[in-house]
């Protein structure tokens, strides 16, 4: 049986037929890896047996002489180049998913129309974010942008090979093993501060919520702040300097709702940074 690693998580088992299924249907990629008994370490889909396997060809039992060579006109050359496996390839995002009409809530107010591609522009340059609401008249109420599939990576993927190649790295993916952290910390920018409880916590980073009680809450993604964390039974109290990844509304209605916020951190301890790694894989080895 096969497990695959796809956007920070480990998913499976599968069996080969299963893989080409997903493969054909573009739920995985080539370029995602692939874990399998034969193998016994991570490889790329399309460097795996499945792949070879599947997609085998008998080589021919000739070898070219002049009887069996068969000439070609410039023509027929032409249509051969135009058969090239490296030609831009027809795109996968719907036509009718390009041509909704979108709309944003913030505030209880509604913004819009826009179009797909200008979702995915103020996505790229920060004017929106993940943890936003957004709507069209398919849905019978508001989502969060992150958790459309229209949104999911495979189709971001498509806009930039397809569109805009000048796209960057729109979504924050997690690169280290969490554990549950529900301690209080504290927050600050050097001109205000909040008190928050920890949702979780790596060597990486960490995710907070702050309670509505504190009012309007001005942190956005990219702001740099200070986090003081308050001894627990098995982490020593520690402070970071960590930057803003995310934020997102725990409910969706707007007036009551927690703020979260998800950090990376830019400075912390090595020591602790050491201690975290080892919990976190200890917890992972005992879940």
């Amino acid at each position: 049986m096969n497990y695959v690693h796809k956007n920070g998580k480990i998913i499976g088992p599968f069996s080969n037929e299963k893989i080409i299924e997903l493969l054909e249907a573009h739920t995985l990629l080539i370029n995602d890896f692939i874990y399998s008994d034969e193998n016994s370490s991570w490889v790329q889909i399309f460097n795996s047996k499945i792949i070879k396997l599947h997609y085998k060809a008998t080589p021919p039992d000739i070898n070219p002489n002049v009887e069996n060579i068969m000439s070609l006109t410039d023509d027929e050359v032409k249509s051969l180049n135009s058969m090239n496996p490296k030609m831009k390839t027809e795109v996968k995002i719907p036509k009718d998913l390009m041509d909704k009409e979108w709309f944003i809530l913030r505030k209880n107010k509604k913004y819009g129309p826009f179009k797909y591609l200008d979702i995915i522009k103020m996505l790229n340059s920060s004017s929106l974010f993940d943890y936003d609401f957004i709507w069209n008249k398919d849905f019978k109420s508001w989502n969060k942008i992150s958790d459309l599939k229209a949104f999911s990576s495979y189709y971001i993927n498509q806009v930039k090979t397809n569109y805009l190649p000048e796209l960057g790295n729109i979504f924050f993916r997690r690169k280290h093993k969490r554990i549950k952290f529900d301690s209080k910390v504290f927050i600050h920018d050097n001109e205000k501060h909040w008190t928050g409880i920890g949702n979780d916590l790596s060597p990486g980073g960490t995710s907070v919520t702050i309670s509505s009680s504190f009012g309007e809450v001005e942190l956005l993604p990219g702001d740099i702040v200070n986090i003081h964390f308050k001894q627990t039974r098995n982490i020593p109290s520690f402070n970071a300097k960590a930057e803003i990844v995310s934020k997102w509304y725990k409910n969706k209605e707007f007036r009551d709702s927690p703020l979260c916020y998800s950090f990376k951190f830019n400075s912390i301890n090595k020591k602790i940074e050491d201690y975290l790694t080892q919990i976190c894989n200890e917890d992972q080895k005992a879940a």
